[in-house]
C-alpha cells in the first residue's frame, strides 16, 4: 500500500480524526476505522467506519456506537 494522496480528515474544526487503520478487502476495496472527537479518549470520541473502492474517494458508513449525535 502506498500514500496517493493527502487531504484533511475532518471538515469540522470542533472535532479531529486519530488513529486511523485501513484494510483491504477481497474485492480491492479498501475499508478503515477512525476515532473522531474533539480530542483522543475525549467524552465524545467515537469510532468511524470508511469505505472506498479507489483509496481516494471515501463514504462514511457512521459510527459502529448505537447512541451517537449523527443518528446511527
Amino acid at each position: 500500500m502506498r500514500v496517493i494522496d493527502q487531504g484533511i480528515l475532518s471538515h469540522d474544526p470542533r472535532r479531529g480524526a486519530f488513529m486511523p487503520s485501513i484494510a483491504q478487502l477481497g474485492d480491492g476495496s479498501l475499508i478503515a476505522v477512525q476515532h473522531v472527537g474533539s480530542g483522543l479518549a475525549a467524552p465524545d470520541n467515537r469510532i468511524e467506519l470508511l469505505r472506498s473502492s479507489d483509496g481516494r474517494d471515501w463514504q462514511n458508513l457512521g459510527s459502529i456506537h448505537r447512541q451517537n449525535d449523527d443518528g446511527w
